[in-house]
């Protein structure tokens, strides 16, 4: 009995050596791959604590604060995920954090990437601001801008927000997008960059914008914000999603604008090859009161009949040729006019047109409509 007790301590002692011999990076390793299987096991708390030790062990390791971030989504802790996040940036820099994020779950391979093919639909046209602008941020933006993989762990952030927009209700889409840790969980992981200017009594503002795909959907999300006490909280922003075929939406948010208004523009209508095709609907909410637009579009263009109402007892119709604002109504002087109002509570009808806007030499009364030419 004496000498088996005697070799059990021996063997203990082995073990002890053996373990005391580790080196920090097969510690680390151990205690890492051990997060990562409680995770796939969903025991989301002895995960944190694997991955708590790994990180005493050796706190720049990128690999593990992208761990402990699943670990965090997926039980929706959203605040110790923007947490560490946060630290880890410091602790490992943006890129190594990006790939070590992106090797646990990305949007997209190089093969999912679709092909857009879409810049020749729009030849010749120029991003203008102004009356007469021949295309603005919404399709621009769309065709123009580099697109970049999400890691599982933020998409699960943006899931709640995709699903209100799909959904149709804009006052819980807009709610939703309000979420600070949202954005600042997204700024952790994407590049930001600085206003030139400091704003007075405030830090650190920023500009957010990314564009992913997920799913075959292309996503895009600008913010345009202040870091307060490391939450990012923003003043204007706005989100697309499109898939490449089926209902998408657009918003634009503004909470507090220059006199204290708020705003908010909201698109849906269908999609097809990432470019709004067919029925639009496009409400707006401000404290002017609420308008309600709706027409068909052929690659972003308004064609057709556009109805408008709000701010007013008239419905307004236009007709569009492919962007275009067509005159196809006559006034009672005989004058060619561009929109139709109608009032709906006695019927009564009258019209305006190229006597309120400057027309533009045109053939047949075709003239560039007053607002920019696309669905939003």
């Amino acid at each position: 009995m004496k000498r088996i007790l005697t070799c059990m301590m021996a063997f203990l002692l082995l073990l002890g050596l053996a373990a005391c011999g580790k080196s920090p990076e097969e510690k680390w390793q151990e205690q890492y791959e051990l997060g990562m299987k409680y995770v796939s096991e969903g025991n989301y708390e002895e995960a944190v604590l694997a991955f708590t030790a790994a990180l005493e062990i050796d706190p720049k390791k990128a690999d593990t604060y992208a761990g402990l971030a699943a670990a965090y989504a997926d039980q929706g802790d959203w605040e110790s995920l923007a947490e560490i996040l946060k630290n880890g940036l410091a602790e490992t820099g943006r890129k190594e954090l990006y790939d070590a994020l992106l090797a646990l779950g990305g949007s997209l391979s190089p093969e999912e990437e679709p092909d857009l093919g879409l810049l020749a639909v729009f030849e010749g046209m120029e991003h203008q601001e102004g009356t007469h602008a021949m295309a603005n941020s919404l399709a621009y933006d769309f065709l123009s801008s580099e697109y970049q993989a999400f890691p599982e762990s933020v998409m699960k952030l943006l899931e709640p927000v995709l699903e209100a927009g799909c959904q149709e209700d804009p006052e819980t889409f807009s709610a939703r997008l309000q979420d600070e840790k949202l954005w600042s969980v997204l700024y952790s992981v994407f590049r930001g960059n600085a206003y030139n200017a400091q704003p007075e009594n405030e830090e650190d503002a920023h500009s957010l914008s990314v564009r992913t795909w997920w799913d075959g959907a292309v996503i895009q999300l600008k913010c345009n914000g202040y870091i307060y006490s490391d939450d990012m909280i923003c003043n204007t922003f706005s989100i697309q999603y499109r898939p490449e075929s089926g209902k998408g939406f657009a918003l634009d948010f503004n909470p507090l604008g220059s006199a204290g208004e708020r705003s908010l523009t909201w698109l849906s209508g269908e999609v097809s090859g990432y470019l709004f095709n067919g029925p639009f609907v496009r409400k707006g909410y401000g404290t002017n009161g609420e308008t309600t637009a709706q027409g068909t579009a052929v690659n972003e263009l308004v064609d057709g009949e556009y109805c408008l109402r709000g701010w007013s007892d008239d419905d307004q119709y236009y007709q569009y040729d492919m962007g275009n604002m067509l005159a196809p109504w006559t006034n009672e002087q005989g004058e060619a006019c561009c929109m139709k109002n109608v009032d709906v509570d006695n019927g009564y009808t009258y019209y305006t047109g190229p006597y309120d806007w400057a027309m533009e030499g045109r053939e047949g009364w075709l003239m560039y409509v007053f607002e920019s030419p696309w669905v939003l």
